[in-house]
């Protein structure tokens, strides 16, 4: 910790890396990813997305060339000497049935569990970002680059042409190569195009000599991102995985009280199907899906029948409907993201959110005047 705290001011990683980060997260990279999709979309573009997976990656980091990057930054030369101190001493043995093998040293990772290692990890990973602004090859809006987003290790590419695509991945191959020890999982890693050339057949791209195939649908931080003209969120899998929990939660917890129930729920549950909404871009029909699944947890709490509302009770018990919780989280995320010194999410901020179309919908679900005054209050803000 007192290293970190030395080193804080060149241990600053590049603003499109979101992962270990203060005041970033999964909320704010999947919001990156869907607006540079949104944006270019809704201009008749279409956009080209790789998403790449590195083989163990925390576990294959070249301790060498760790330490190259960080002495490249600033990080003082006695701070790299400590660390090649320690790290030069980590040992393992391998335990099989009481048995243990010798001892044998361990040259390449992080320290698993070090308040270090994040920092130094996303030092280590900048250089994909450093090599692909430098190429200037990718998505740019408002002449802000958008091109590659990181979370920790995931890698998502984003490019209005093939050919751009396919120079990113040459130049991921090859940045990969230059780190001697990580090596991309081409069996997981995909392709995908949203926009007018989904109808058109294309060739699978190439990482190195590896082809990529074109996917459907890309996984990405827990959520589905769906391939069509427009750009899309598979909820299916947050359906199943919320009815799961809840499922797991009813059958350990016969007579317990009603209230203490739902407060059980609401931790568990409720947070599964809240992930990443403030983020996403629900349709209508979405959004009345995940309301119908936290309905049926107050049914079965309060032993309602299926065709009986609990509008009623959700308002007794001084709670709100999943569709007024997303439009709620989505007000306080776009808060937080305008006022968060962050050029990128700024950026994206001012390109997509500041349009009369998207405040006229949320102002329509305030019904207490005193939310509506701090709503506007936050409108006019924004505007100046």
């Amino acid at each position: 910790m007192v290293l970190l705290a030395v080193c804080e001011p060149v241990l600053e990683s590049d603003s499109l890396q979101f992962g270990f980060k203060h005041n970033a997260g999964c909320n704010e990279a999947i919001f990156s990813l869907k607006s540079v999709i949104k944006y270019f979309t809704d201009r008749g573009s279409s956009v080209f997305l790789a998403s790449l997976d590195i083989k163990k990656a925390f576990d294959h980091v070249h301790h060498y060339k760790l330490f190259r990057s960080l002495l490249s930054i600033g990080v003082p030369l006695i701070v790299v000497d400590v660390l090649c101190n320690w790290y030069s001493k980590m040992f393992c043995v391998v335990k099989w049935n009481g048995a243990l093998s010798r001892v044998f040293i361990i040259g390449s990772g992080v320290r698993q569990g070090s308040c270090l290692s994040p920092a130094i990890f996303n030092m280590f990973m900048n250089a994909f970002i450093v090599n692909l602004r430098q190429s200037d090859i990718g998505c740019h809006i408002l002449n802000m680059y958008y091109g590659c987003l990181l979370y920790a290790d995931d890698i998502v590419l984003l490019s209005p042409s093939l050919k751009g695509l396919q120079c990113m991945l040459d130049i991921c191959f090859q940045t990969a190569c230059d780190m001697s020890s990580l090596q991309f999982n081409c069996s997981k890693s995909h392709c995908l195009v949203v926009g007018k050339a989904v109808t058109v057949k294309l060739q699978s791209m190439l990482l190195g000599d590896t082809p990529i195939h074109w996917s459907q649908s890309v996984k990405y931080l827990g959520v589905y991102v769906a391939s069509g003209k427009t750009m899309s969120f598979d909820v299916n899998t947050t359906k199943r995985a919320f009815y799961a929990a809840c499922n797991s939660i009813f059958a350990n917890t016969d007579g317990l009280n009603e209230m203490a129930l739902l407060s059980l729920q609401e931790a568990y549950s409720l947070s599964v199907l809240m992930y990443a909404a403030p983020a996403l871009h629900l349709s209508v029909k979405q959004t009345n899906e995940l309301n119908v699944c936290w309905n049926m947890v107050f049914r079965r709490i309060f032993r309602y029948n299926k065709w009986e509302s609990v509008q009623a009770v959700i308002d007794g018990c001084g709670r709100l409907d999943v569709r007024h919780l997303i439009l709620l989280h989505k007000i306080q995320f776009y808060r937080r993201i305008f006022y968060v010194n962050d050029c990128v999410l700024h950026n994206l901020f001012c390109a997509l959110l500041l349009s009369d179309s998207v405040f006229d919908c949320m102002i329509s679900v305030f019904t207490c005047d005193a939310a509506r005054n701090v709503y506007m209050q936050f409108r006019a803000d924004l505007t100046d």
